[in-house]
């Protein structure tokens, strides 16, 4: 999988956020969502650096997988699916909940 560039070119606490392609794309199809506040992705980067600053601390670099999402029927909260790295080292798929149950 092909993963692009930071958004923004910044880190926050050493956290390099990345997208794999088909993200990106489920991120353009959000756009026009108001929860979003016109920049989808910055709200999703924020999301995962939040989440990476509590509870992955030693995280380097997260790659966004897919966009935020549940699955309907499902039990599971909305979450965005990341995979975070130490350096090289992965440290595994994560589901980064959002606050919003529907």
């Amino acid at each position: 999988m092909s993963s692009s560039s930071p958004s923004s070119g910044q880190q926050d606490a050493g956290l390099i956020v990345e997208w794999i392609e088909p993200a990106r794309v489920q991120a353009q199809h959000m756009a026009d969502e108001p929860r979003f506040a016109g920049d989808v992705v910055a709200w999703h980067e924020k999301q995962v650096r939040a989440y990476a600053q509590q509870s992955i601390p030693r995280a380097t670099r997260a790659r966004i997988r897919k966009c935020a999402h549940h699955y309907s029927g499902g039990n599971e909260p909305e979450h965005i699916t990341v995979s975070f790295k130490q350096g090289s080292k992965e440290l595994g798929a994560y589901h980064v909940h959002t606050d919003r149950t529907s």
